[in-house]
């Protein structure tokens, strides 16, 4: 067995060099970008370092005198190969590890895998915008797609690239105690509430008021008043903005009031305009828009930018488990330049939500890529 690196000036160079050395059912075990120094100390370019293996095992066709010597020294050759395998194994382990456990490739696959093309059809997996998709895009240089050696390398590369599109929440003004949740229709604002008031009560020891101004949906001021007794928290429900001022002025005390509001069309100017004299009311406030990952790119562009009136400043998507694109938040995010606070991904209370810290927010949009 056989373990030896390349120096290339980029993948394809590299493979040829591997093949030619070691052959096609050689497997590619690492490989790094490094920078040679050049004359007088500067730096030449950048080239790809390659390690590669390959079992090799020497056949020699014996002479008739070789034949009871070789079945002699049997044995002791045995041992000899297998000493060499659990060598190889050892320097192997060391180099995927230094390779974060990424799977081997055969120089053969990797002959025929084009990191272009793939990295094209994750874009297009993604269903971005075209302004957003180009962003991605330019974040790649040439040479680090030419390094990525498969499908899963492209991927974990993309996710490192995402985590500078997201703003940190903790980066983001908090100037109030009091949160309201805005958004359409059946996007989940209610559960959103419940799931975020457990999380605040049970796990921090939190004291928590719900103030629901909801009273438009059947039921639901019951259904936050059945997550109020079971999480053990105060809920309310008011009718006009004046009310929702004297129930806000009431629960000063609390750590966090959490305000909850009827679903409404971004079509519907004048539902919008009757939501803003509510929120007007109670500020200063937190404003959390709260959106359906599932909703079409361009309602959702719409919606952000009717809703805009209101002065949100975070953003919440919900159902993440009912889809396998999560592009939609990266375009909700370049659209609007706010911070995503949290992601919800099933119906479970307190659990299934996400904090959007810019790391999880990455892995997660590019783990639904297939």
């Amino acid at each position: 067995m056989r373990i030896k690196k390349y120096l290339a000036y980029d993948m394809k160079e590299a493979c040829q060099l591997i093949r030619q050395d070691l052959g096609p059912d050689a497997v590619i075990i690492n490989s790094k970008e490094v920078r040679q120094k050049g004359i007088l100390g500067f730096m030449k370019a950048r080239m790809v370092e390659v390690t590669a293996a390959v079992d090799e095992i020497p056949v020699e066709k014996p002479t008739q005198q070789g034949v009871k010597e070789s079945q002699v020294n049997n044995d002791k050759v045995s041992n000899e190969m297998q000493e060499m395998k659990e060598l190889l194994q050892q320097i192997i382990v060391k180099e995927r590890n230094a390779a974060n456990g990424k799977p081997f490739v055969k120089v053969s696959d990797l002959e025929e895998f084009d990191p272009h093309e793939e990295f094209k059809k994750i874009l297009q997996e993604l269903d971005l915008l075209p302004e957003v998709e180009k962003r991605v895009e330019d974040i790649f240089q040439k040479q680090e797609l030419d390094e990525c050696l498969n499908r899963i390398h492209i991927k974990d590369k993309l996710s490192e690239k995402l985590v500078d599109f997201f703003i940190p929440v903790t980066k983001a003004n908090h100037n109030s105690n009091v949160l309201a949740f805005i958004g359409p229709t059946g996007v989940g604002k209610t559960t959103t509430i419940a799931k975020l008031a457990a999380n605040f009560a049970l796990y921090h020891g939190l004291n928590i008021a719900l103030i629901t101004i909801d009273t438009y949906r059947i039921g639901a001021v019951a259904q936050l008043k059945i997550y109020g007794d079971i999480i053990g928290v105060t809920v309310e429900a008011v009718m006009t903005p004046q009310e929702l001022k004297l129930a806000v002025k009431n629960h000063e005390d609390c750590d966090l009031i959490l305000v909850d509001t009827a679903g409404r069309s971004s079509k519907n100017a004048e539902q919008i305009n009757e939501l803003k004299t509510f929120l007007d009311a109670i500020r200063p406030l937190e404003i959390y828009l709260v959106l359906d990952v599932n909703t079409k790119n361009k309602d959702l562009i719409a919606i952000v930018d009717k809703y805009s009136i209101l002065k949100y400043s975070k953003l919440v998507f919900t159902k993440a488990d009912e889809t396998y694109s999560l592009g939609s938040i990266l375009n909700v995010v370049e659209a609007t330049e706010l911070p995503v606070a949290y992601v919800t991904n099933g119906q479970n209370v307190p659990d299934d939500i996400i904090p959007g810290e810019p790391d999880g927010l990455a892995k997660l949009i590019i783990g639904e890529v297939e």
